[in-house]
């Protein structure tokens, strides 16, 4: 279900502090290729970085 073609041409987000930031398209690919892997998990912690109106992606892994 998190690879639905639908929510990968969307572009992925996070929300938070009440907010919805949308990942800039480099970081979009980043986080596919995360969720590609088998061993990831939909709980994880992401270290991004606030770009304009976007968010690039510094680490991404799973929660421990």
């Amino acid at each position: 279900m998190r690879d639905e073609p639908e929510c990968v041409a969307s572009g992925y987000a996070i929300y938070a502090d009440g907010k919805l930031v949308k990942f800039a398209s480099v970081s979009n690919g980043e986080v596919q290729n995360f969720l590609s892997i088998p061993e990831s998990t939909l709980m994880v912690d992401v270290e991004a970085k606030k770009t304009g109106e976007e968010l690039e992606v510094v680490t991404i892994t799973n929660q421990q």
